[in-house]
């Protein structure tokens, strides 16, 4: 079983799903809830009164900002779950023993945690729009609007923006692949509340990192400070692809080489010009 096997990985993402059903049907139930009152709340359900489309259209736009936001919110921390359901030494070594490959286990325990998980969330953003459309119409005499149609219609508008516009979204996708890496490189190396334990680790290393930069008189970065983000992807990737080839442990830690992993950050620093030139006196 060395080579990926695709029938073995959807067996394997199957069995994942079941243990986990309880976990993502609260987590669905929960998000349609939430996003349901948002909106409903953001269209003043106290004056129950008629109100036009284009009216009930910029009501909803709060709530719609605020359920997007959350979906922002959680896709960057969701891959901090990779391994929450290993929580007993049981449940370590029946994932052990499964007969399947390392790299099959860790991809559907990956894509469980990220995309799967987005998608629990573009549903429940579906549904909850029409729960607030028929909970509209009971309030406000017929009255209602959908989420989804408005924001359609800004897609449609995509197409005439200007470039920068456009690379801008692109930039928020290699961000999204970026989180995802660093995040489940801290849900396999911390064990409790690992969405936490990430942020603070990121956070306490950007603000090291770029006081370094800005409080040495002799070090600078040879190309504008804007570009950070993709050479932080370079190194977040180049980290996370020295981890994931190697198997848990039964702690459920990854095995990971400390010579490696140091290779693997200096690696990361120079792929995209991100190594600092020393200046002459």
């Amino acid at each position: 079983m060395e080579k990926f096997n695709i029938n073995r990985f959807g067996q394997v993402f199957m069995r994942l799903l079941m243990v986990r059903k309880k976990t993502y049907t609260t987590f669905f139930l929960a998000t349609t809830i939430l996003f349901t009152l948002a909106t409903v709340l953001s269209c003043n359900p106290f004056r129950l009164e008629s109100f036009t489309a284009g009216e009930m259209s910029s009501m909803l736009v709060s709530g719609t900002a605020f359920c997007i936001g959350l979906m922002i919110a959680v896709q960057g921390i969701c891959a901090s779950f990779i391994v929450s359901d290993l929580k007993t030494k049981q449940d370590k070594i029946q994932e052990l023993m499964l007969p399947a490959t390392n790299l099959e286990k860790f991809v559907a325990r990956l894509l469980g945690s990220t995309l799967f998980v987005l998608l629990i969330m573009f549903i429940a953003f579906a549904l909850s729009d029409v729960l607030q459309q028929l909970l509209n119409m009971l309030i406000h005499k017929g009255s209602r609007a959908s989420m989804l149609v408005s924001l359609f219609s800004d897609l449609d508008m995509f197409s005439n923006l200007p470039q920068d516009a456009k690379s801008a979204v692109w930039v928020y996708l290699l961000g999204a692949v970026s989180s995802f890496s660093v995040f489940a490189l801290g849900g396999m190396l911390f064990r409790k509340v690992a969405w936490l334990k990430t942020s603070i680790a990121v956070f306490l290393i950007i603000v090291i990192g770029l006081s370094l930069f800005v409080a040495s008189p002799t070090w600078s970065i040879p190309r504008p400070l804007t570009s950070l983000p993709f050479r932080a992807i370079g190194l977040f990737g180049r980290m996370y692809l020295a981890v994931w080839p190697y198997p848990f442990r039964a702690s459920g830690s990854p095995t990971v080489s400390i010579a490696v992993c140091k290779r693997s950050i200096t690696d990361g620093l120079i792929y995209k010009g991100i190594t600092p030139i020393r200046h002459s006196l």
